[in-house]
């Protein structure tokens, strides 16, 4: 076999992967244009539901399942090595964003009861232009995409307030 032809099934195989959901009615969707995909299925969104997607990660900058604003909610598993894909989550509730998470792609992703509009094909770098305005930092840094960097050096810029840089 040809080593394109390997990295190729490898890079399938890897964008295949899905987040895995218990106690979630999911519903999956082609993100499109992620910035009105998104904006459109928050204004449309009453009722508590959860909007996810996976971009690249940083290996090492997502390690693990059970970490929540520096507080460990395990037992879950803890990759010592990191995990490559990231899953970005919302929580939207009255046609607003109310929280925001992330976790890695092996986690188990229980999403209480919910519905989970899951979006696929998302660009790194659509996804980095819908958390720079909501001030992600955290989930930006996660990201495996020079828009990353990009992002992280206009939060650092000298005309940010200091608890931002």
């Amino acid at each position: 076999m040809k080593l394109t032809t390997l990295v190729l099934l490898m890079t399938c195989g890897a964008a295949a992967q899905q987040p895995r959901f218990s106690n979630a009615r999911v519903e999956t969707r082609a993100a499109g244009n992620l910035q009105a995909t998104f904006q459109s299925a928050v204004a449309a969104t009453e009722a508590p539901a959860w909007i996810a997607w996976t971009v690249p990660s940083v290996k090492g900058r997502n390690d693990s399942c059970g970490w929540e604003n520096g507080s460990y909610r395990g037992p879950n598993k803890l990759m010592l090595e990191g995990s490559t894909t990231l899953v970005v989550l919302f929580r939207i509730e009255h046609k607003a964003v109310d929280k925001m998470r992330t976790a890695a792609l092996e986690c188990e992703i229980d999403g209480g009861g919910l519905p989970v509009l899951l979006l696929t094909a998302v660009r790194p770098a659509e996804s980095i232009a819908v958390l720079e305005p909501l001030g992600k930092i955290e989930a930006i840094a996660m990201h495996d995409d020079p828009a990353a960097d990009a992002a992280l050096e206009r939060f650092s810029a000298a005309s940010q307030p200091i608890k931002v840089r």
